[in-house]
């Protein structure tokens, strides 16, 4: 039974190899098995679970920025506040605090609400937005110099 099925065990470790380094690399394929390798459509599962591990990539790398951005303003505000603290205007520094604690509580919501619903699959709607009104809005934000 063990010979039988060691070609199985083969395939399970290199997957299992692939899954922890690279999705970019391919379990060689015999012809026996190349009807199994791909889904209904034809696309290969493994081809499917690297486009997955992309999405995955750019979407924690487009989150990381989304939360580094508030942060960076709070940090820059306080740190200017506090480099001269007779002369900072600490009814700005408060608000400026106040905004971006909020602009991270809403991105922190956000995330978990992804997180509770991805598994649902929720219908995502799309919203054009107004790069003028985003870029005024993101200009106010910055800490003036």
């Amino acid at each position: 039974m063990g010979l039988a099925l060691a070609p199985v065990e083969s395939i399970r470790r290199r997957v299992d190899a692939i899954a922890a380094s690279d999705l970019s690399q391919r379990v060689p394929r015999r012809r026996e098995r190349r009807n199994r390798a791909h889904g209904p459509h034809g696309q290969c599962h493994v081809g499917r679970l690297e486009a997955s591990s992309q999405f995955e990539q750019e979407f924690v790398s487009n989150a990381s920025h989304e939360l580094r951005s508030p942060l960076t303003t709070l940090l820059a505000t306080t740190e200017r506040a506090a480099k001269d603290p007779d002369h900072a205007d600490w009814n700005e520094v408060g608000e400026v605090v106040m905004r971006e604690g909020r602009r991270l509580e809403t991105l922190i919501d956000d995330l978990a609400w992804l997180a509770r619903h991805d598994e649902h699959r929720a219908e995502i709607h799309s919203v054009d937005v107004d790069l003028d009104d985003l870029l005024l809005v993101r200009a106010s934000r910055a800490p003036a110099e």
